[in-house]
């Protein structure tokens, strides 16, 4: 190993070491807020952390939340102004044939209200469905007495001056059934709780398609499908957009596991199996395909108008060469990075800094507008919806 081989090498362990560090110091200060938040009972601050967990927090937990083998409780409710369904997730413990759930943030909070407007929700918690009513807030001193020790620990460190108290009966099975906050568009649903970018589970007629893996997701991926009553064998084909780690990543352990067909563009092909070095400007995005990919060998190479589990192709060079968007005949758009929403759903301009040839991704990114989508779902942001 060269000398230049071995100072890069230290350079990227260092940088390393200290993401890490950043990444421990910065959990345990938002450990410590929230905690100070919930003791000191200061409605501004609390209004702003429900506000925070609900734009960022919130979509993974809703995706464990009520399963079986977690202690988190999904509150399924219907907005009293906007008639849409919601879940929720919260600290709730059965008591009998009662619930209690605990009010870190208030009595003022969303769900809540919406609960007491409807004089009910559905409550699920370890895979089992209940039919709540009769909700009434009651005082923590009036609720402590019947919780576990372990549930009374939390409110001691937490400190809620309220609970939610709710009378329970195990819900209808043959009853309607429970909103899919996951679902983005007909037959697609967004994986919850990517940390870098959006992967999409397709239903197809041939079984389950993935656009993209995010790096180091495997085992959220596939505690999702079975979180919806599928297999991982369901999953038939991954289909990965471009080359970049942060949509890639997971994809080798994926094949491994499922025995999925891997498809990419052809010009990013030797990219992902790792006999060509991405070709980015950005050193950054470099260093990170390295440290966050494993080599995948492609099963089908693909071309601009070809279809795949019923998305045509349309190649869209520029953020890399092999850049592609996929089109569904109902207008559905799976755009990668090629175009990408801010957390609003509103189309952002072409970042030109990490492509391969800005030039060309502005006007792939006109194409695309071109292509007059009725939705799309980028590789970063919220889906955008036409008019």
């Amino acid at each position: 190993m060269t000398p230049t081989q071995v100072q890069w090498r230290r350079r990227v362990a260092g940088g390393v070491v200290v993401l890490l560090a950043s990444v421990a110091t910065a959990y345990v200060l938002d450990s410590l807020v929230r905690v100070v938040l919930w003791r000191s009972h200061w409605q501004p601050g609390l209004d702003a952390l429900a506000r925070y967990n609900k734009r960022f927090t919130s979509p993974s937990a809703v995706a464990r939340a009520g399963k079986k083998g977690t202690s988190a409780t999904a509150v399924h409710h219907v907005g009293r102004t906007s008639g849409k369904s919601y879940v929720t997730p919260v600290w709730g413990e059965r008591v009998g044939d009662r619930f209690l759930i605990q009010l870190p943030y208030g009595t003022g909070v969303d769900w809540c209200r919406n609960v007491l407007a409807a004089g009910g929700c559905t409550l699920e918690q370890d895979g089992v469905r209940y039919d709540a009513v009769t909700p009434v807030i009651v005082p923590a001193a009036e609720a402590r007495p019947h919780l576990r020790s372990a549930a009374r620990r939390m409110q001691g460190i937490i400190g809620a001056e309220h609970y939610l108290r709710l009378d329970i009966r195990p819900a209808d099975p043959a009853g309607e059934e429970l909103p899919n906050p996951a679902r983005v568009a007909e037959g697609v649903l967004k994986v919850p709780g990517m940390w870098i970018s959006n992967v999409y589970l397709v239903e197809t007629d041939g079984g389950l398609l993935l656009v993209d893996t995010g790096p180091g997701q495997t085992g959220r991926i596939l505690r999702f499908i079975e979180s919806i009553g599928r297999q991982p064998s369901d999953l038939r084909d991954i289909v990965l957009t471009h080359f970049d780690a942060d949509h890639v990543g997971s994809a080798a352990a994926l094949k491994a596991r499922t025995g999925a067909r891997v498809s990419i563009h052809a010009l990013d092909a030797a990219v992902v199996a790792k006999e060509e070095p991405p070709r980015k400007r950005m050193l950054l995005v470099v260093i990170l395909y390295k440290l966050l990919s494993r080599a995948v060998t492609a099963d089908r190479f693909l071309a601009d108008g070809d279809t795949i589990g019923g998305l045509r192709v349309v190649h869209v060079p520029g953020h890399t060469a092999g850049s592609i968007v996929l089109v569904r005949d109902d207008g559905v758009l799976f755009s990668g990075d090629a175009l990408i929403t801010d957390k609003h759903g509103t189309i952002l301009p072409t970042d030109v800094l990490p492509a391969e040839d800005p030039d060309l991704a502005v006007r792939s990114a006109e194409r695309i507008k071109a292509l007059n989508p009725r939705i799309i779902l980028p590789g970063h942001g919220a889906p955008w919806t036409a008019g």
